[in-house]
Order: structure tokens, then C-alpha cells, then sequence
């Protein structure tokens, strides 16, 4: 909890409640949760408290775990998925310029679509 409690970014810490060995914490952030603060707070959090076996959760916590799995698995399935297109495209046409042209227009047309996306929603006034 000492450690928890000097962290940068921490407000304040306090014991909840203690069963089965475990002790529950509840530490108050000074960031707004889900924000890049907020994160780095966290991650804070966990190399202060790293070695202890204490667990760090919460809503900003798993936030930020799916957030940096959705982007690991990304980098790994994103190129895999245009690999085997690809290799199905030289399978059935039977031509290598024509199946790398093909990835080439789907890749562009992605990023096309998102662009255009970012800026409908820029427009509409999202953030």
C-alpha cells in the first residue's frame, strides 16, 4: 500500500477489506480514468508494486490491458490475413503481379475508407 500510495499520479490509497490472504486497496487517481494520465498512472502503479504479487485492476487498468492487446494482435494478425490472401490470389490466378496488385488495391481502399471515416466524424463533430 506504501508503494501504491507514493506513486506518481496517486491521490490516495485505503484498505478495503482483507479475506483469504488477500488484501483489497482502493487507490484514488488524480487523472480522469481513461485518459493518457490516467494510463500512465497505472502503469506507474504496477512497476511500484511489481514483485509483491499484488494485482492492479479496475477500470482504467483494463482499459489499458485491452488496449495493448487489441494492438499486439493486430500487428500479428493484420500482415498474416494479406499473407495467406495473398498466396490464395497466386493460387487461383495463377499470376503474381495481377494477386500483388489486387493486395495493394485492398490495402489502399482500407485506408481510404478510413480516412474518410476520420473525417465524417470530424465534421459531425466527434472528437
Amino acid at each position: 500500500m506504501l508503494k501504491a500510495a507514493k506513486v506518481d499520479g496517486v491521490t490516495s490509497t485505503a484498505r478495503d477489506r482483507s479475506a483469504g490472504g488477500y488484501t483489497h486497496l482502493t487507490a484514488v487517481l488524480t487523472a480522469e480514468p481513461d485518459t493518457p494520465a490516467a494510463r500512465d498512472a497505472i502503469t506507474r502503479v504496477r512497476d511500484a508494486v511489481k514483485g509483491s504479487g499484488a494485482v492492479v485492476g479496475g477500470q482504467t487498468a483494463v482499459a489499458l490491458d485491452t488496449s495493448r492487446a487489441q494492438g499486439d494482435e493486430e500487428l500479428l494478425l493484420i500482415p498474416l490475413i494479406l499473407a495467406v490472401v495473398l498466396i490464395m490470389l497466386v493460387l487461383l490466378l495463377r499470376a503474381l503481379t495481377a494477386s500483388l496488385l489486387l493486395i495493394a488495391s485492398v490495402v489502399l481502399s482500407y485506408g481510404a475508407a478510413l480516412g474518410l471515416a476520420g473525417l465524417l466524424y470530424r465534421a459531425l463533430g466527434h472528437p
